[in-house]
């Protein structure tokens, strides 16, 4: 069984508009220093650096995935760099269940990573538990019916 959701990212017209700002750097470092000095292209390839080091992160999407027994959360950067957030086996996770319903004084000190983008922020998010040997971790996900039911059938088995 395979199943996977797909949490878009909040503004891609950030992302094309930052690329565009590089190739054109790139475009113009080779044309200075074709025609002009090789320190200006040197400068203008040490400003392009800067800007993609600093806009790593500018835009995220996350991907949640069922196969078998275990829910892959990975991370997507500027829509290149996957990460694997984390792999949950579903049968040693508590039951997803809703924010409303979660009890955030019962784990006061406990972390909760956020795994959506800003555009799922008002959206209802489901919270999963999870107990390694001596931590408590808690994943604050966007989960949609399809998914809840490929959950809820795995953990029935």
């Amino acid at each position: 069984m395979y199943y996977e959701q797909f949490i878009d990212g909040y503004n891609p017209k950030i992302l094309s508009l930052v690329n565009n700002i590089k190739n054109g750097i790139l475009i113009a470092a080779t044309i200075s220093y074709i025609f002009i000095s090789s320190l200006i292209s040197i400068g203008l390839i040490v400003l392009y650096f800067i800007i993609y080091i600093s806009t790593l992160n500018i835009y995220v999407e996350y991907e949640y995935g069922i196969t078998d027994n275990e829910l892959d959360i990975f991370k997507i950067s500027n829509k290149k760099r996957r990460k694997l957030v984390k792999c949950i086996e579903l049968n040693k996770a508590e039951i997803p269940i809703s924010l409303n319903d979660f009890n955030q004084n019962r784990y006061k000190g406990t972390k909760i990573s956020k795994v959506y983008t800003k555009k799922y922020e008002k959206c209802d998010k489901q919270v999963i538990i999870l107990k390694e040997s001596a931590t408590t971790k808690i994943y604050e996900l966007v989960l949609n019916e399809e998914l809840l039911d490929y959950i809820s059938r795995i953990r029935r088995v």
